[in-house]
């Protein structure tokens, strides 16, 4: 790949460039910045953990349960899973983490509201075999 193709890449990539510049910097940073910045995976997952874990700390409790309805391919749940032992260094509170799937993905659409035209029936269906 050339200079002017990976510059290309770069600004067309859906991500600002200031999330692709501070996911460089990961290992680096801090971990809340690194969830503030969006250069985490998923940092939505590690910002509700963390904010959930330190109410969990404040209320007395020493351990919390993290939940993923829709399990899918595992993706989420693993991210969720790193995300739980850098929340649990952080704060000391022990996260317990389930998952829950079907296995069987989407139902089939009801209505012109499910967007048929989109999300057909058995997407995001899951492997349990990869997944153990």
């Amino acid at each position: 790949m050339s200079i002017k193709d990976g510059l290309w890449r770069l600004l067309c990539h859906p991500a600002p460039i200031r999330t692709l510049v501070m996911r460089s910097f990961r290992p680096l940073l801090p971990y809340e910045l690194s969830i503030v910045s969006g250069a985490a995976e998923r940092p939505n997952y590690g910002y509700c953990l963390l904010q959930a874990a330190r109410l969990a700390r404040r209320l007395g409790h020493r351990a919390i349960s993290a939940v993923e309805f829709g399990v899918a391919h595992g993706h989420g749940l693993f991210a969720l899973e790193r995300h739980a032992v850098k929340v649990e260094r952080i704060t000391g509170i022990k996260i317990e983490i389930y998952g829950f799937d079907t296995t069987c993905g989407l139902p089939a659409p009801q209505g012109f509201r499910d967007l048929p035209y989109v999300w057909q029936q058995g997407f995001f269906s899951t492997d349990r075999d990869s997944l153990k």
